[in-house]
């Protein structure tokens, strides 16, 4: 009996508990809301995390690539470098390059632009120059706009070239060219112990601004004219007088070896003669102008003796006598003038021309021809050289 009330006891509790379980309570909305109640202050409520929004990140769209890359260069050389760009997008406003980075190289067009080869690819053409064995190509940037402003950058690494070294000599002038031609040489005395060796040279992709002899006395570079590809200068050297040969030798790319050149060092007689006239062809059209203007005076003057009798004939005379003047005047030097003290003599009639001679007092010379804002002078010791007209009085 006693075991059945502990039976009855334990079910009774049990299925109270299981009751007591299901039925709702009437504080779940206030225990599950508490802060309806008892609302945290501010600081303490749970922060919501930010909205984030995914940016719209563009694929690559601009491919790079060399074209026709040396694959060996010689300090000073002038090469070309072909950069094509593939650029995938459309409506390109611009697309332009920077160099980044590199040593000792210099750029020779640094203001060419891409040039289109169809819808979406540009070639892009440069010309470089390294200075030294240990010079390092750079790294090339290029950038390209559409016209809604979106830009996108590439980058190209740099490529290495097997650096060369031409082997210096007395007579290498160290020019490295496709070709190069000596269009005139002249050679004039400049003082008691030396002469004045005169060059018009002309290259083909070449470094003329590097133009130097060894063995001369010295050397300047005059004039320049041209760009990289088809440049001419001037060359003066100052040479000792018992010089019998002028010679010097340049590395011909094209073929990939030296060229010589040697030319007889023959001084001028005429010392009247037109200093550092490189131009042939000018002289000669002065030969031919007046040769064909004394030609025509010669034909007045014969209608003038077989017209002689007709009252108009002396307009023919005068004719002849007017062209014939002409002549003598334009060979004959121009008048005397008078230099100031201090003036720098010139050897050609530019702005950082080689001064020769410097005046020490106010001298009288003969003008001896005119170009632009230079006169070229005869200075009392027989030397001829350049000044500015101001320098007159």
């Amino acid at each position: 009996m006693k075991s059945f009330y502990s039976f009855f006891l334990i079910f009774f509790l049990v299925t109270h508990l299981l009751g007591e379980s299901n039925e709702p309570s009437v504080f779940e909305d206030e225990i599950g809301n508490e802060e309806s109640f008892f609302p945290l202050p501010e600081h303490l409520q749970p922060k919501k995390a930010p909205v984030v929004k995914t940016p719209v990140v563009k694929a690559k769209s601009i491919f790079l690539s060399y074209e026709n890359t040396p694959k060996r260069v010689y300090v000073n050389e002038i090469f070309k470098v072909d950069i094509k760009a593939i650029v995938a997008f459309e409506n390109i406003k611009d697309i332009s390059y920077s160099l980044m980075a590199g040593d000792e190289y210099e750029i020779l067009n640094p203001k060419t632009s891409f040039k289109p080869l169809n819808e979406n690819k540009y070639l892009l053409t440069l010309y470089f120059k390294l200075k030294s064995p240990s010079s390092i190509f750079p790294n090339i940037k290029i950038t390209a706009t559409d016209n809604s402003g979106y830009k996108e950058s590439s980058i190209l690494d740099t490529f290495n070239p097997k650096i060369s070294t031409i082997k210096k000599s007395a007579d290498f002038c160290g020019v490295l060219a496709d070709s190069l031609k000596v269009l005139n040489y002249k050679t004039t005395r400049f003082d008691e112990k030396s002469y004045m060796f005169v060059m018009k040279i002309s290259s083909k992709k070449g470094n003329l601004e590097d133009f130097h002899i060894g063995w001369v006395n010295r050397d300047k570079i005059e004039e320049t004219q041209g760009d990289f590809l088809n440049k001419s200068i001037v060359y003066i050297a100052f040479i000792p007088q018992d010089t019998k040969q002028f010679h010097f030798k340049y590395f011909n790319l094209a073929k990939r070896q030296f060229e010589s050149f040697s030319f007889n060092v023959v001084l001028e007689k005429e010392e009247l003669s037109t200093q550092i006239d490189l131009n042939p062809k000018a002289s000669r059209f002065d030969i031919y102008k007046d040769a064909f203007l004394g030609f025509i005076a010669f034909i007045f003057l014969v209608m003038f003796v077989l017209k002689r009798k007709k009252g108009y004939s002396y307009i023919y005379l005068v004719v002849a006598v007017v062209i014939t003047a002409y002549i003598i005047y334009d060979q004959l030097p121009f008048s005397d003038v008078n230099i100031k003290k201090n003036t720098q003599i010139k050897i050609l009639p530019t702005e950082n021309s080689t001064v020769f001679f410097t005046t020490d007092r106010d001298l009288s010379v003969k003008v001896l021809n005119k170009r632009k804002e230079y006169l070229k002078v005869l200075l009392p010791n027989n030397k001829i050289g350049w000044v500015k007209n101001e320098d007159i009085f």
